[in-house]
């Protein structure tokens, strides 16, 4: 199979929705290469395949199925002599949202870090990467506390994608870390404004794998104005499309929760 096959496949299941099938064709691939000689087209299927089977299982907070994924994919880059390149600097932030959402955050930043000067070094212009990059360092920055350094970083992300068209969407996950940044400053006011502009962004959030996210933003919102049935009702489809998406992860349980909270007010 080649990368463009696998990907055709892949994201066929995907748009389908079916998360069985998904997990199946992963695992299946998986052995497939584990089996395999090394040739060069097996090694770029391999690092495809490690790549979003790792991602995969990060989705569904299955940290001892994703960290060995995505530490084998650094390894095979080093392999393959590509230890200073784009892919290398993707693994290494993808391993880091993981450490991200595992709570280790030492870790996680250290592999950001490592990340984004790999990728400033490379000079591609990889709008995508750099966004995603900035996007997922400013989480850390928050659960740290630096609320004000999250929203600059959120704001390099916009940055990164301005004037690139087809990047609504991550314009918009980019605009709901501003927005729930401004809810712990304690600016309502503020954070409505971005939420709104997210979700303008972004009007069929059921479409997107970050929808959900977007959702939230506006949800949290809705709930500090004291507007608990529109916020009850944004929860829930909040944890529609992260079900969807990534199972019932901790995102899923946590819009859920928050949905409980916020019907017992409505």
């Amino acid at each position: 199979m080649t990368n463009e096959e696998f990907y055709r496949v892949l994201d066929d299941l995907y748009e389908k929705g079916n998360q069985d099938e998904v997990r199946r064709f992963l695992e299946e691939q998986l052995k497939i290469l584990d089996a395999s000689g090394g040739t060069d087209e097996e090694n770029r299927l391999a690092v495809a395949v490690c790549n979003e089977a790792g991602s995969y299982y990060r989705g569904r907070n299955e940290w001892n199925a994703c960290l060995p994924l995505y530490d084998k994919l650094l390894m095979k880059l080093r392999e393959m002599g590509l230890a200073e390149s784009e892919p290398y600097a993707i693994a290494l932030m993808n391993r880091a949202t993981a450490y991200r959402f595992m709570g280790k955050l030492d870790v996680a930043e250290a592999d950001f870090s490592a990340s984004e000067k790999l990728l400033v070094q490379s000079g591609n212009g990889n709008f995508y990467a750099l966004a995603g990059l900035y996007n997922n360092h400013a989480a850390v920055a928050a659960e740290l506390g630096e609320y004000e350094k999250a929203i600059r970083m959120f704001q390099t992300a916009l940055s990164s994608l301005a004037g690139h068209p087809g990047t609504e969407a991550e314009q918009a996950l980019s605009l709901s870390g501003i927005a729930q940044m401004y809810m712990q400053l304690g600016d309502v006011k503020k954070a409505f404004e971005y939420a709104d502009e997210a979700l303008k962004l972004m009007p069929d959030p059921a479409s997107h794998p970050h929808g959900g996210a977007v959702l939230a933003a506006k949800a949290h919102c809705c709930y500090c104005l004291g507007d608990h049935k529109t916020a009850a009702e944004l929860f829930l489809r909040s944890a529609e499309i992260t079900k969807r998406y990534f199972g019932e992860n901790h995102e899923y349980r946590s819009c859920m929760e928050n949905y409980r909270k916020a019907e017992s007010r409505a």
